[in-house]
């Protein structure tokens, strides 16, 4: 999988689009966001991606996945993002840590 959306750290407010793709062989079960440690929820995933496909020949074109967080939730401040993609055989991806200073 891949970050898309961002850099590995930036400013936001609001709400804010995290969007990544991830694919595994087995399949994927389920892809969840984490924001200082503590899971904040489930990213919508089988969004189209046809271009994964390309570079991964034989990969399916929906490995596509976002997740919009309210950084509302959130005090200001640099907080840190991650996301764990498991696949259907109980695997986990951790993807880089993404450094995100919320000020509203």
């Amino acid at each position: 999988g891949w970050n898309d959306s961002t850099s590995s750290s930036f400013t936001a407010s609001g709400t804010t689009t995290i969007s990544e793709w991830s694919w595994a062989l087995p399949g994927m079960a389920s892809v969840d966001v984490f924001v200082d440690g503590t899971r904040v929820g489930a990213a919508d995933y089988g969004l189209a991606r046809p271009d994964i496909a390309v570079y991964f020949p034989g990969a399916p074109s929906d490995t596509g996945f976002q997740y919009s967080l309210d950084t509302t939730s959130f005090p200001d401040g640099i907080h840190n993002v991650v996301v764990k993609a498991t696949d259907k055989a109980g695997n986990v991806a951790t993807y880089a840590t993404l450094k995100v200073t919320i000020n509203n």
